[in-house]
This record gives C-alpha cells, sequence and structure tokens, in this order.
C-alpha cells in the first residue's frame, strides 16, 4: 500500500488536480475550495486554518481519498485488460 503522505504545504489546487477523489473530502469537511480561484496559492495547511479544521484528520482522510482513487484505478486499468 503506497503511503500518499500528503504534506500540509502541499497546494489546494495540486491536490486535487493529481487526486480527483480529494475534492470529497474538502466537501465533507464544508471547505469551499473546490473551485475557489485562491485553490492554486493556498497550503492545506492555509485552508485547514482557514476553515478551523483539525489538520492531521484532514490529511488522513486525503490519503484514505488517494488510495481508494488509486485501487479503483488499478481495478479498472486490470478489467480493461481482461
Amino acid at each position: 500500500m503506497h503511503n500518499w503522505g500528503f504534506s500540509p504545504t502541499a497546494r489546494v489546487g495540486d491536490t486535487m488536480n493529481e487526486h480527483p477523489a480529494s475534492a470529497q473530502v474538502f466537501l465533507r469537511f464544508q471547505m469551499a475550495c473546490v473551485g475557489c480561484y485562491v485553490a492554486r496559492f493556498c497550503s492545506l495547511r492555509d485552508a485547514a486554518n482557514a476553515y478551523g479544521v483539525d489538520e492531521p484528520a484532514f490529511l488522513d482522510a486525503l490519503t484514505q481519498a488517494a488510495q481508494r482513487d488509486s485501487i479503483e484505478v488499478r481495478s479498472n486499468a486490470k478489467g480493461e485488460n481482461e
């Protein structure tokens, strides 16, 4: 299993671009980062602080979403190759 280890200094926009399922995490934590024009400048830590979100819980949720994304991509790739 890959340990994504999201850095609190990673940019919100980069995170959503690289891991589309992360958008659901932002929404679940009631953060308005999805579609925000400053997401490409904001770090994950900045966003967590701005919304009063527990940073470790938020980063853990992002990791879980990225892992689910990875599993789904591998499963889909296997199905296409059969």
